[in-house]
């Protein structure tokens, strides 16, 4: 397994993690979630409180109502409970089940209330009014009067955008008697507007979160207050929330830190992918500078040409190539072969092109079938084996056509044979040292950290979500940046010295190729030699090019007594034109290209069917003494 592979299953992996996160709101038919939450709260001077909540509701779906329950504590008591909406109320319904639309009922659960109301919801934003009463809500102690109270429970089932909680106090006390603080998310503020008013506010309150509100008075407010005990409490009121002021400071640090280094690490990945990709991709300096290379650069296979040229991309035409070349040098001899015209409608003769082992003697056919001809290369015997021994059935000849036909019935094997052809002649790029060895030892010196810092991540963040901790982002941020650290190394590849020197001679060549007919005749090579040209210029993919410039060069496509292609290729016409001639070797070349090319493409398709006097929020204090609870949707 290859570095390019073992990235990839780390992406993988990586992406199956956030898509777990999102799966439940794609399964789901119908959802909804509170855009705004406004609550006013007033404390009367008998120590209860009148609490009006207008709730707004996006609902996407159909639904027929809400449900919430308000804990109470022990001489606590809901009363007055009013639903509306837009001023319209709802009508109580009696029992202890739900009625029809526009009624609600509640329900007495000893330390809880329980009210659920009924309407008719479809994809639509409505907002609901509840109203209620809490009685002896506020503690009346010897030296300060306090309310202490869970105004949203941690049990609701969805998050809410915004919330703004409203207290009102009765008159007579200045701002300096009034403290208040707030408990919830770290992200929310609380803040004493005047000396009757405190507001706690916060955007983004997640689902099963609560917000509670703590504020001392003057008892002179509650004068008719009866909740009595009997002791002074702000000292220990002071103490307490200055400790959870303490740890909320503690974690807003920590969350800064978190940030930080979140963004130091995803930056310090970054630029070290850049750094990495710039090193590892930066091509060596070359030797050769010319514009055209006039004869080959290297002696090794079309083919294997092809691996340095196009960086281990293999394509038909490298197939073609390869094909011609062992044709070229009397392994193979081609045929064009003209197919009569059959039938009542009498179509056009068809030509087609047909492969013929040549027995010359220096091996045998059982060595083609068994891949065993000790002058070809591993490349070039399996080829054949797959041509003559499972295409052909162990027969010396074979069409195009039969290629065709075999990769429409057998495209798996098709398939398989191109794959491991295709990685074998990646093998042998390497084996030839056209590509940077870094990709060895040095490889692995520099991915290791990247694979250390994902796994190091994917661990931590299933810690981190089982107990809700506050460095998940830190520990995406690790993963994200390990995979960079990875790509930036396992992506970039180069050719090694000697590789980057014969690629830009091949390209050097690869313009002659493109432009010989331009030059002086002494400059051409004899065309013999473009024989073993022409294979290269199939992979290069300028076949076509080279084919109309020779036909210019060498108009009778003759040079002495040696004519193009005598010996291997095999022009089925018997007349002197050799304009036709080239004209049927460059469809020859095009036919044999398509034609493979079309096996191919049939053999690897696929088949069709989250002090007091203000600030932020505080961790601590999540009891209260009553209220919260929860609810939900149905």
């Amino acid at each position: 397994m290859n570095f390019q592979h073992i990235v990839r299953i780390f992406i993988c992996i990586f992406v199956a993690i956030l898509t777990i996160g999102t799966m439940q709101d794609v399964v789901e038919a119908r959802s909804y979630h509170f855009p705004k939450l406004e609550i006013l709260a007033e404390v009367q001077k008998d120590g209860s409180m009148v609490v009006t909540e207008q709730r707004t509701t996006n609902f996407n779906g159909t639904f027929s109502g809400l449900y919430q329950w308000i804990n109470k504590q022990s001489g606590e008591q809901i009363v007055d409970i009013l639903v509306s909406e837009e001023g319209q109320e709802y009508s109580f319904h009696p029992g202890d089940e739900f009625g029809p639309s526009g009624t609600y009922i509640i329900q007495d659960r000893g330390d809880s209330t329980y009210i659920d109301w009924s309407f008719d919801a479809t994809d639509e934003v409505r907002t609901f009014t509840l109203q209620y009463k809490v009685l002896n809500v506020v503690k009346v102690h010897d030296d300060i009067a306090e309310l202490y109270y869970q105004f949203i429970g941690d049990q609701w089932e969805q998050r809410i955008d915004y919330v703004q909680v409203t207290l009102r106090l009765p008159d007579g006390a200045s701002v300096e008697d009034i403290r208040a603080w707030g408990h919830g998310p770290l992200h929310g503020n609380v803040s004493i507007e005047n000396h009757r008013q405190v507001i706690w506010e916060i955007s983004g309150l997640p689902a099963k979160t609560y917000l509670t509100g703590r504020v001392t008075f003057p008892r002179e407010l509650v004068p008719q207050g009866n909740r009595f005990t009997n002791e002074a409490a702000l000292p220990n009121i002071l103490e307490q929330e200055q400790k959870w002021a303490d740890d909320a400071n503690s974690q807003r640090l920590y969350a800064e830190m978190n940030w930080i280094l979140t963004a130091m690490l995803f930056f310090g990945g970054l630029i070290y992918t850049i750094i990495s990709a710039i090193r590892y991709s930066k091509s060596y300096t070359t030797d050769f500078q010319g514009d055209y290379y006039r004869e080959l650069p290297a002696q090794y296979t079309p083919a294997e040409m092809a691996v340095l040229w196009r960086f281990k991309q293999i394509t038909p035409a490298d197939l073609t190539a390869t094909i011609l070349d062992l044709v070229r040098r009397g392994y193979v001899r081609i045929d064009e072969i003209t197919n009569e015209a059959k039938g009542i409608l009498r179509k056009k003769p068809t030509k087609t092109y047909q492969l013929t082992i040549i027995d010359s003697g220096s091996f045998t056919f059982d060595e083609v079938l068994t891949g065993k001809v000790q002058s070809l290369l591993n490349h070039e015997n399996r080829l054949l084996v797959f041509l003559f021994h499972e295409i052909a059935n162990k027969k010396p000849t074979l069409t195009f056509q039969q290629i065709e036909s075999y990769a429409k019935r057998k495209r798996t094997v098709f398939a398989s044979f191109w794959n491991d052809w295709s990685e074998a002649l990646k093998k042998r790029g390497d084996e030839l040292g056209f590509f940077d060895q870094h990709s060895g030892g040095k490889v692995l010196k520099h991915v290791m950290p990247g694979i250390v810092l994902f796994l190091i991540g994917f661990i931590t963040l299933i810690w981190q979500v089982i107990t809700l901790g506050p460095f998940i982002a830190l520990t995406i941020s690790a993963m994200i940046t390990g995979i960079l650290c990875m790509i930036g190394v396992a992506f970039h590849a180069r050719r090694s010295p000697e590789g980057q020197e014969q690629f830009v001679r091949w390209k050097a060549f690869r313009r002659f190729l493109q432009h010989f007919s331009n030059m002086d005749k002494h400059d051409i090579p004899s065309l013999v030699i473009w024989e073993h040209y022409l294979v290269y210029a199939i992979s290069l993919g300028v076949a076509k090019e080279v084919i109309k410039q020779l036909n210019i060069v060498f108009p009778s496509m003759e040079q002495g007594n040696h004519r193009f292609g005598y010996g291997w290729y095999y022009l089925n016409t018997n007349n002197g034109d050799f304009t036709d001639f080239t004209n049927s070797f460059e469809n020859m070349t095009n036919s044999v290209t398509k034609s493979i090319q079309q096996s191919i493409s049939t053999a690897t398709s696929q088949t069709s069917s989250g002090s007091g006097g203000g600030g932020g929020f505080s961790g601590g204090g999540g009891g209260g003494f009553s209220g919260g609870g929860g609810g939900g949707a149905r």
